[in-house]
């Protein structure tokens, strides 16, 4: 051991202790006591550190008081000087709004008698247009009575003007109309009817040897126009007289009474279906429709031919007997 620790006494007298104790075989009681002694010296360490930390919590604490203090000390200076500056501000805008208020008054004072002069003015003014209304109230009067009379008039004028403007232009219209369907039945080798030529390419044919339906329409495609549908019950007479005029016989059946044509339109699932998409009119022949999907039209050419046995029927579109009939 040291001369260094042998000076501290605490230690000197541990020594001397440890150097008087006897082996530990011989004295069991001796290391029984050095146990407790240092279970006490552990003891004694514990408590010295929680004094330490027990120190520095109550040093931390005490800053963070006075540092709280010192935050709240600032801020009520701060918030004192704040509302010094405020105040100051709000006396200045104050002052500023009472002299703008002031100023205010006097201009609407000002205002106020300039208002009233002009109000004098104005009345005397409006005393006079009165005056001169009550002057001119009579030939106002008058006037506006001539005026109504006037209109009145025109009015009637108006609607006779319009309606012989409307005799002229549907005169106008009528007179344009025939002078097209003129144009077109001098150039149309058959007959014009709502603005198209309808006519026989044949006149004169064999009974038959014609090819069917689809050579007719070649035919008609030749001079650049279709086989005809009948949309209409008036179209229907006029076509039907037409062709009665127009065929004159069949070469070699002189005396037949009637003539068959082909038309656009088909028989199909028991319905007229026109070639364009369009309405169309139909007058069956006695006994027809069947189930044939080709349409031709038998047209009576004497006496001979009654109503019953003219009109349309079906038959298959081979056919050769009928003619083309066409329109441009």
């Amino acid at each position: 051991m040291s001369t260094q620790n042998r000076d501290q006494p605490g230690m000197e007298m541990i020594e001397n202790e440890y150097a008087n104790c006897p082996p530990p075989e011989q004295s069991t009681s001796r290391v029984r006591n050095n146990e407790k002694l240092e279970t006490m010296i552990r003891e004694t360490k514990k408590s010295v550190q929680k004094l330490m930390w027990l120190s520095l919590i109550f040093l931390l604490l005490s800053f963070i008081v006075g540092f709280v203090a010192l935050y709240f000390s600032i801020s009520a200076k701060v918030e004192m000087e704040t509302r010094r500056a405020l105040q100051t501000t709000l006396l200045k805008q104050i002052k500023s709004s009472t002299e703008a208020i002031q100023s205010a008054e006097k201009s609407l004072t000002m205002w106020k008698s300039t208002l009233q002069h002009n109000m004098t003015t104005m009345e005397a003014r409006i005393f006079d247009v009165q005056a001169i209304s009550a002057n001119y109230s009579s030939r106002l009067i008058a006037t506006n009575n001539s005026i109504e009379s006037i209109q009145t008039t025109l009015a009637a004028l108006e609607v006779q003007l319009g309606r012989n403007l409307s005799s002229v232009s549907s005169g106008l219209e009528t007179l344009k109309q025939e002078h097209i369907n003129y144009e077109k039945q001098r150039i149309c080798a058959g007959v014009v009817y709502r603005d198209h030529c309808y006519w026989l390419p044949w006149i004169v044919a064999t009974y038959g040897g014609h090819g069917g339906k689809s050579a007719a329409a070649n035919v008609c495609s030749l001079y650049g126009t279709t086989l005809v549908d009948i949309e209409t019950e008036e179209q229907y007479d006029v076509l039907y007289k037409y062709i009665q005029k127009a065929w004159v016989k069949y070469v070699d059946r002189p005396t037949t009474d009637f003539v068959e044509v082909w038309l656009a339109s088909s028989y199909t699932n028991g319905n007229v279906v026109s070639s364009t998409g369009g309405s169309v009119y139909t007058r069956w022949y006695s006994g027809y429709p069947n189930n044939s999907p080709g349409i031709v039209w038998v047209v009576g050419t004497k006496p001979t031919r009654t109503a019953s046995y003219t009109g349309m029927f079906t038959w298959t579109e081979s056919n050769s007997h009928p003619v083309p009939f066409c329109r441009l």
